[in-house]
């Protein structure tokens, strides 16, 4: 699974197989918005685009391989970074564009 969304919760790379090393998908559509995702196991680094199509409070879930606790934001204020739940809160303005970028 690439992608788990619950209104005001994304869980990005949720199950995926382990011999998906590294990966790319674009412009991937869940309610209220679009997120592009880019992940390479080995070097341990994730990029996610998301568009948001209306003003909404995200909770975005980071897989542990993944997640650090220095995460690059652009296009909008980490409100909340959580590493007990390696998650991070983000607010979205209507027509918004965030890029997330975690590793190198």
């Amino acid at each position: 699974m690439i992608l788990q969304y619950a209104p005001g919760i994304i869980w990005i790379l949720p199950a995926i197989p382990d011999k998906w090393i590294k990966g790319r998908v674009s412009s991937f559509g869940f309610f209220g918005g679009q997120i592009g995702i880019n992940w390479n196991r080995r070097k341990r680094s994730l990029s996610c685009y998301i568009y948001s199509k209306k003003k909404q409070r995200l909770q975005i879930f980071i897989p542990q391989i993944f997640y650090k606790e220095y995460i690059e934001v652009s296009g909008a204020e980490i409100l909340n970074n959580n590493s007990s739940d390696k998650s991070i809160e983000l607010n979205m303005a209507a027509g918004s564009a965030v890029e997330v970028r975690i590793g190198s």
